[in-house]
């Protein structure tokens, strides 16, 4: 593994002050990252690459189901594309699971608010480990 990604996957998993959008996010950074800098000769020793960096990733928090959804969104649109273009591909893959993850629960509370009534109040939890 590149040792760049692998620095800034040992950052993400001694994270334990921000919340899945933040990790989230810097996930996908490393998987842009990799796909500028893996040295895989072709397709499918890329995909093997993502892969694996998606383990490792997941391993690093385990807890954050978001992370999941990010190395399966990007794995997949790698994977049923044709051999061309897949670096480009993972990078905004990625890039555009975890902008997805900040404009979402905008969207969620617009809808939300239609069925509270004025004065209801919301409690939020987080349990981030």
């Amino acid at each position: 593994m590149d040792p760049e990604v692998a620095a800034r996957i040992q950052a993400l998993a001694e994270d334990h002050t921000r919340g899945a959008t933040a990790l989230t996010g810097e996930a996908a950074e490393i998987f842009a990252l990799l796909a500028e800098v893996s040295r895989a000769p072709g397709p499918t020793q890329f995909l093997a690459d993502l892969a694996e960096t998606g383990r490792v990733i997941m391993a690093a928090q385990p807890a954050m189901a978001s992370l999941f959804a990010l190395a399966n969104t990007v794995l997949w649109a790698v994977d049923t594309s044709p051999a061309q273009g897949r670096r480009r591909l993972a990078e905004e893959t990625a890039r555009v699971f975890a902008a997805a993850l900040t404009a979402r629960p905008g969207q969620i509370a617009d809808v939300a608010l239609a069925y509270l009534p004025d004065d209801a109040q919301v409690v939020t939890h987080s349990a981030s480990v």
